[in-house]
């Protein structure tokens, strides 16, 4: 009997606990954010992906030297490295323009490039590794038959422009380059940035 009433009471306590749970109320206010943990260590150095940028101005091709050969490695004195896996674009001037502000803006456009002339067809193009750039002419006809005034303008005095690229930040691009406004805006090149380079 007296077992009985100890489980009798036991049983009544748990149904009361059991009757007296009322609903979940509303969550308090949170409480005031804690102290500022100390300061993680420093990352690893990164990388920037600030292109290099130089002009070769003032190249003469003729008919017996259609090509404009560049020894990279001998670029480090003003500045200039390039690595293997770095992309080189080249762009060669075509005119310049005056705009609102009364700036001089210079036109570049990509290479390869093709000129259709009344004597047949001019490519600039070009190769590079990390240690030579070469610019060239693929064309169809003679050069000697060209008129001085082509001459002067496809021949003489050519100005171009290269752009060295880290490769692995071309990498991030999933879309092809196609002008040197592009390029210029997405890398923030400036006209103050451009380096010039003379091979004589």
């Amino acid at each position: 009997m007296k077992r009985f009433l100890q489980f009798f009471m036991i049983l009544a306590i748990a149904v009361g606990q059991i009757a007296c749970e009322g609903p979940e109320g509303p969550e308090g206010t949170p409480g005031p954010a804690g102290p500022q943990g100390p300061q993680g260590p420093a990352g690893p150095a990164g990388t920037g992906t600030t292109a290099q940028v130089f002009d070769l101005d003032d190249f003469n091709f003729t008919a017996d030297d259609d090509t404009l050969g560049i020894n990279l490695t001998a670029l480090a004195q003003a500045g200039i490295t390039v690595q293997e896996s770095d992309v080189i674009l080249v762009y060669r001037f075509e005119a310049a323009y005056i705009n609102s502000n009364n700036v001089t803006i210079p036109v570049f456009s990509p290479l390869p490039q093709t000129k259709l002339l009344s004597q047949g067809t001019l490519i600039y193009d070009f190769f590079h590794s990390h240690e030579l750039l070469g610019i060239y002419l693929k064309r169809n006809f003679n050069l000697t038959t060209l008129s001085a005034n082509d001459t002067e303008q496809y021949l003489t005095n050519q100005i171009f422009r290269f752009i060295i690229i880290p490769g692995e930040f071309l990498g991030r691009r999933s879309e092809q380059f196609l002008t040197y406004d592009e390029v210029a805006e997405y890398y923030n090149i400036k006209e103050s940035d451009i380096k010039r380079i003379d091979l004589k």
